[in-house]
């Protein structure tokens, strides 16, 4: 579209542009008022096909009407004014002129009405391609081909057994033969074909197209590569492309109609899913265009509350209370910005088919107590009453499934509902129904238009559905939920209504059950900063930010940190100071990544606590840091109370200080 104006805006600026292209044409071209039948052009391509120079033709508009074929006229009126009063049917055909000689020129003409404002046809732009040689060499192979299809004795056999579908018409369009291939490809006997007329055979869609055509084909004599639906005896329809050419009597009058057909149905169904196939890229480009745009505003507002409070903290004479309130608001930025990020991560993941499953025993009930406690502060922000159901006892509900996407399917659902719910009651729980456990998250929230209960699970989808509340957040969560629940093999799907709030379900199987016994909660680590000794520490980190933050998180523990920016670095540092307690390792790192620097510590030092440090922190982390050597890992970015934790899980004194 974008070269078309162009070329458009070259026109107007210079008629000469008009003059070449239209001086250049293969084709004769045409103009003509309709309104004005006296006003109209015709380019010298036209004129010159004819014998003529333009200059013989003083009125050029109308001279066209007393060399062309009267019959083929009446027929092309008739075709162009079904064209005018429906633009989808094509002005396309062959018509015959006089040629200055006296000969006949036979011109395949296409046609396109130019309508006003009120939808009216004023003008009629015309190409007129010389289809006179082709029509000759037709003709000619026509002609043969009666003589062959005249003599029995050698044709018979190719006839009948032919791998094409044959068929011959009388003048009104009805059955004279057929060949066996016709009848094996659409299911008929041949005295049910013989004799009927062939729009019988068509689909509705084609039927009048044949009634207005058929008259035509007999007066031009052949047709090339015209398609069809035909119905075969059990209703169903396949499409065919046709050929076919007309017979004449010694003295040239009309006599059948030879036609041959190809079965092409396969042909379309691919060109049917090619175009289907870039109509879905096509909407796939636009609706991630929509999520990119969607993702920088997503982005840049929590980036603006980080670095705007940020800014203001350096401001003097804030009090205590004003720092406190913007430290605050620091935090709520930067833990949206990492759901953000999270969900990104995830979604990518998701797109390109790495994610993985790692399943383990989980008790449902917990899950459901720990969603609740993440949860609760965020419904008692907007007066929610948020409520969750545990409708079975301990025993039943210990399930080997995959811990971090169950946790992150419902923390999903139930943000969900908590974002778009402002008044009244939120509530989640499961049922176990026939060898599945059906989850549920109800709400009395804004609820969901029918229309959209199925696309609001697409990925990116989001992103291109308008909320007139204008809610925060990047429009992933549905789509994660979908993933991560057909991975563990269980289906989504939500009931609502506009207006009335939704009720999201998903299943998990249960059939994987492997103990009645309860998961033995860890107890609370002691929040005591006196229980673990002072460590030797090593901190492997190329960000002097976060290198920062580790060193002020630890320093109640270590008596000596040690701090390396790269593996290799890492690795000297150990072999120089094989005292180390503990080392805070960097996944990420120049020269060499924390697993590869990890696995050539364990050559030589087997017992110094190694905690990997990463910015994924995604399912499958821990695996990996575990498989290179590492005794855990943290995801960043790290929070002070679990590292502390992680810690104290490996160094707690064995009698704790009071």
């Amino acid at each position: 579209m974008y070269l078309k104006k162009e070329l458009y805006a070259l026109i107007q600026s210079d008629e000469s542009i008009f003059d070449f292209i239209q001086e250049s044409s293969l084709d004769g071209l045409c103009y003509l008022d309709l309104e004005n039948p006296e006003n109209g052009w015709m380019n010298a391509k036209f004129w010159n096909v004819l014998g003529y120079n333009p200059d013989e033709m003083p009125h050029k508009s109308a001279a066209w009407q007393s060399i062309i074929n009267q019959d083929d006229l009446k027929v092309a009126n008739d075709n162009f004014t079904k064209h005018c009063n429906d633009s989808n049917h094509p002005y396309d055909q062959v018509v015959r002129y006089t040629h200055k000689d006296g000969s006949t020129v036979y011109f395949r003409c296409r046609g396109l009405a130019i309508r006003n404002k009120d939808g009216k046809p004023i003008r009629m732009l015309g190409a007129h391609q010389d289809v006179t040689e082709l029509k000759r060499r037709e003709q000619e192979l026509y002609k043969a081909n009666e003589k062959l299809l005249e003599s029995k004795e050698k044709n018979y056999s190719f006839y009948n057994n032919a791998p094409l579908s044959f068929q011959s018409l009388d003048e009104n369009g009805c059955f004279l033969d057929i060949n066996p291939m016709w009848l094996r490809t659409l299911g008929y006997k041949r005295d049910e074909v013989i004799g009927k007329w062939y729009g019988d055979f068509l689909h509705p869609d084609y039927v009048e197209h044949f009634r207005i055509n058929f008259p035509a084909f007999k007066k031009l004599g052949c047709i090339s590569d015209v398609q069809f639906r035909l119905r075969r005896k059990d209703n169903t329809y396949i499409y065919v492309s046709f050929e076919g050419c007309i017979g004449y009597t010694p003295e040239g009058k009309f006599k059948q109609t030879y036609c041959v057909f190809k079965d092409i149905t396969e042909q379309k169904a691919l060109e049917n899913a090619i175009i289907k196939a870039k109509e879905k890229a096509e909407e796939s480009d636009r609706l991630k265009s929509a999520f990119l745009s969607n993702m920088s505003h997503e982005i840049r507002t929590p980036m603006n509350g980080i670095l705007g409070f940020a800014s203001l903290l350096k401001e003097p004479g804030l009090t205590g209370d004003v720092q406190h309130e913007y430290i605050k608001l620091i935090e709520k930025s930067g833990a949206r910005m990492l759901n953000i990020i999270k969900d990104i991560v995830d979604i990518s993941k998701i797109e390109s088919g790495i994610i993985d499953i790692h399943l383990s025993e989980t008790n449902i009930n917990n899950q459901l107590q720990f969603v609740y406690d993440s949860l609760k502060f965020d419904a008692d922000n907007k007066k929610l009453n948020l409520s969750f159901n545990c409708a079975l006892p301990e025993k039943e509900v210990i399930i080997k499934t995959d811990i971090e996407k169950l946790y992150g399917i419902l923390t999903n659902l139930v943000k969900n509902a908590i974002k778009y719910t402002d008044t009244g009651t939120i509530e989640f729980g499961f049922n176990n129904k026939d060898k599945v456990f059906e989850f549920y998250v109800t709400d009395t929230g804004i609820g969901i238009p029918k229309e959209k209960h199925e696309a609001i699970f697409e990925r990116f989808i989001q992103a291109n559905i308008v909320d007139k509340m204008a809610r925060q957040g990047a429009g992933l969560g549905l789509a994660i939920s979908r993933a991560y629940v057909e991975m563990l093999g269980g289906k989504i799907w939500v009931e609502s209504d506009e207006g009335k709030g939704s009720t999201f379900y998903f299943t998990l199987p249960n059939s994987t059950q492997l103990t009645t016994e309860t998961i033995n909660r860890q107890p609370a680590p002691s929040e005591k900063i006196n229980d673990v000794r002072k460590l030797k520490i090593l901190i492997a980190e190329d960000d002097e930010v976060s290198e920062m933050l580790i060193g002020i998180i630890i320093r109640s523990f270590g008596y000596d940190v040690l701090k390396a920016r790269t593996g290799v670095e890492a690795i000297e540092v150990c072999r120089n100071n094989p005292d180390i307690d503990l080392i805070l390792m960097d996944i990420r790192m120049p020269d060499m990544g924390g697993y590869a620097a990890t696995k050539q510590i364990r050559k030589f030092n087997k017992e110094v606590i190694i905690i990997a440090q990463t910015v994924y922190g995604l399912s499958g982390d821990r695996e990996k840091s575990i498989e290179s050597g590492c005794n855990d890992y943290i995801a960043k970015p790290i929070v002070k109370d679990k590292l502390l934790s992680l810690i104290r899980k490996y160094f707690k004194k064995e009698l704790t200080l009071s």
